[in-house]
């Protein structure tokens, strides 16, 4: 088998290392994930917190309160622990291992913040174009 001056196998190809930063040049990896905390498979600080619905009290009994860490997701009568991310734009996606009221299921959940970042939107990842009926709010912490 033929050997090329770059170590390739002599099939002409471009080596991966220089294809890859090729493709990067020309924003072909545009779906890479570029969050540092989405690369090790955490949910990103800025989804990190207490949340409750808009009209919420934030009270620890309300159903649609969501405590989000870095890697879990608890709701009111159910929990989730992060099983992989991913990104869409400014969106975080995560696929969340489910465990409440006896019974266990997956689930993929988008997470996108408003433009100022005081608002929580979340949407089954699995459709495309859902809105969120149901906005949650940043709950005071302490």
């Amino acid at each position: 088998m033929p050997v090329e001056p770059d170590g390739g196998i002599g099939d002409g190809a471009t080596p991966l290392p220089e294809l890859l930063a090729e493709q990067a040049a020309d924003g072909v990896a545009d779906d890479a994930i570029t969050d540092p905390d989405l690369a090790k498979g955490e949910i990103p600080a800025r989804f990190r917190g207490v949340w409750d619905y808009i009209e919420g009290t934030c009270d620890p009994a309300s159903d649609m309160r969501m405590d989000i860490s870095a890697r879990e997701v608890r709701f009111y009568e159910s929990d989730g622990q992060v099983t992989s991310t991913g990104q869409d734009g400014d969106a975080a996606i995560v696929d969340l291992a489910m465990s409440g009221e006896g019974e266990e299921w997956f689930q993929s959940t988008r997470l996108q913040l408003s433009e100022n970042g005081d608002r929580l939107f979340v949407t089954d990842a699995t459709k495309e174009n859902l809105t969120d009926d149901y906005p949650r709010k940043r709950c005071p912490q302490g």
